[in-house]
């Protein structure tokens, strides 16, 4: 009987312990097999040449990080912040062997200068705004039709690609009159279709200031949140207030 109990014990404890234990030896042996870890240094004076000859402006290196997910090959992301513009923050990306750059400097360019053209808007209405996400797309094949010089405005005007629009708010407020968010939205929404944007996504979130210094990204934190989204054949178009304020969304508690 104790050797049956002692050797069952045995094996409930290298279940628990033996099988996590094997799977993290078995993780550091394959990190430190691959030398790659070690050339982070490297991969970000690669980075630092290859963005400032493209873009000739200088830079700051902010983080590095090299993945190989099990059977493929490894690759590093160098994160970067551009001097000039402090906002401006994108990555580069780059083969183990630091060969193929390629970066996302263009499309964060134009998403700070879209921020900076609507931010004066929403705070005008929204003073209680502290996270607003701005940000525009279009197919990443069209890219290479522009370059870091032309403006997000140049890029709309151009009418060469399909630009969608996207916008979230988060606005910090224990009392909401929906009548007269609904109104401030409105107006807003034009501000938005005054635009040549071929859609626009629009996501507000009504939060209490208690969440304030959460993670009130969580949208189990909003009580009321709004989404427009004209990407979708059955949108219906916003004529006037009372069409957001139907669209005002409560959480249940």
């Amino acid at each position: 009987m104790n050797k049956y109990i002692l050797v069952t014990g045995g094996l409930i404890l290298f279940v628990v312990v033996g099988f996590p234990l094997l799977a993290f030896l078995l993780k550091l042996f394959f990190y430190f097999a691959d030398l790659n870890h070690f050339k982070t240094g490297e991969a970000k004076d690669r980075a630092l040449e290859y963005v400032e000859e493209k873009y000739d402006e200088e830079f700051v290196v902010t983080h590095v990080e090299y993945s190989k997910p099990l059977g493929e090959e490894g690759s590093f992301r160098i994160d970067l912040q551009s001097e000039q513009k402090p906002h401006l923050v994108f990555w580069v990306g780059m083969s183990s062997d630091l060969s193929n750059p390629d970066d996302n400097y263009k499309q964060e360019l134009w998403n700070v200068q879209s921020n900076e053209w609507i931010t004066p808007y929403i705070l005008e209405s929204f003073p209680e705004s502290t996270k607003i996400i701005s940000r525009i797309s279009f197919d990443y094949t069209f890219h290479d039709l522009f370059t870091e010089h032309d403006s997000f405005n140049e890029i709309i005007e151009s009418n060469e690609v399909d630009v969608t629009y996207l916008l979230t708010l988060v606005i910090f407020k224990d009392e909401v009159n929906i009548k007269e968010e609904s109104q401030k939205l409105f107006n807003l929404w034009q501000t938005l279709q005054s635009k040549k944007f071929d859609h626009i996504m629009l996501d507000v979130r009504y939060t209490s200031t208690d969440f304030k210094k959460k993670d009130y990204e969580n949208l189990d934190y909003s009580n009321f949140t709004v989404s427009l989204d004209t990407r979708f054949a059955s949108f219906k178009p916003i004529l006037k207030s009372e069409d957001i304020e139907s669209r005002f969304n409560v959480r249940e508690k």
